[in-house]
């Protein structure tokens, strides 16, 4: 008989002749041979055959049980499916072979096996080539679902504001102009800028996503000075803001109109606002000057006859 391997399950005794004797020996019950109960080593097993006359003959033939390797593999630490491929270790005695989803070249690659929980197989064989084989679980963690809706745009001279809309909510934010969760459109400038998204779930998984925002020029706006006003000047209205369109404010002034009287006397500093197609606004200024009246005084005159001749009038002052 050929060699067996101890970690063989039993197996049914052939090859006696002529057919329907009885097999003997250490490992033997019944017909089959226990390789495990049997143990290692070379061992000589009995066919008896009885003919109808009550002859007995037997013959002999041996067999050997050789060892089945003792193989061991060590538990693996869990990773996400889009961890780099890592070279799988921890099999004993060293120099078997691993197999499983996603085993490639005794490494494991993630990506290939997939989210979800999957086992690993290490088979060592032997020189008598019997061989043994340990397994032991892995668990791939799906990347969590990550978000980031279209940013409204916003304007070079917006201040700079906190970006949020990105789901799960606790991710980071990063990108040009952007700090700690930050964009300021002043540092990037105008354009279309990408802005990324990235969350870590509780299992350490990340992922991220993207998507623009653009930054708008504000408009070009000026307000030149304005001629100079007296404090009784009737209310006017307000012009010289370019581009046309914006609204004027400051002292004195109501519905882009300028009351001088309510401004009062001296140099006014007034604003021109303008906003454009893109929501964007931007601001110039402008002075206006507000004279005082002067103090003016007519004494009396004395009372006249119808007949009298004309006389040149006096008394006002200033002259």
């Amino acid at each position: 008989m050929s060699a067996v391997c101890s970690a063989e399950p039993p197996f049914v005794l052939t090859g006696g002749s002529p057919a329907g004797g009885t097999y003997s020996g250490n490992g033997v019950s019944f017909g089959f041979f226990n390789p495990a109960l049997a143990g290692n080593g070379s061992f000589a097993l009995t066919y008896s055959y009885t003919n109808g006359l009550g002859c007995t003959a037997t013959d002999t033939s041996s067999i050997t049980v050789n060892a089945s390797p003792i193989v061991t593999l060590g538990t693996f630490n869990n990773v996400c499916v889009n961890a780099a491929a890592c070279a799988l270790t921890g099999g004993t005695p060293v120099g078997g072979s691993y197999s499983g989803p996603g085993v490639v070249a005794s490494t494991f690659r993630p990506s290939l096996a997939g989210a979800g929980n999957h086992y690993i197989y290490y088979t060592f064989t032997t020189a008598q080539g019997c061989a043994s084989t340990d397994s032991s679980a892995i668990t791939v963690y799906a990347l969590p679902t990550v978000s980031l809706p279209t940013f409204p745009s916003t304007c070079r001279n917006t201040p700079a504001f906190l970006l949020s809309g990105g789901l799960p909510s606790g991710g980071s934010y990063s990108g040009p102009g952007v700090s700690s969760n930050i964009f300021n459109p002043n540092v990037t400038g105008t354009g279309t800028h990408v802005i990324i998204y990235s969350y870590t779930d509780s299992l350490g998984c990340s992922a991220s996503t993207a998507n623009t925002i653009t930054v708008n020029a504000p408009p070009s706006v000026a307000f030149g000075p304005l001629a100079p006003a007296c404090l009784n000047t009737t209310p006017f209205t307000l012009s010289g803001g370019s581009p046309s369109g914006g609204n004027y404010n400051g002292p004195g002034v109501s519905a882009n109109q300028f009351n001088a009287a309510v401004a009062g006397t001296g140099q006014q500093t007034l604003s021109y606002t303008y906003t454009d197609s893109n929501s964007c606004s931007n601001t110039a200024t402008g002075s206006i000057f507000v004279n005082s009246l002067p103090s003016v005084s007519f004494a009396s005159l004395s009372d006249r006859c119808v007949i009298a001749v004309p006389l040149s009038l006096s008394g006002g002052c200033p002259d």
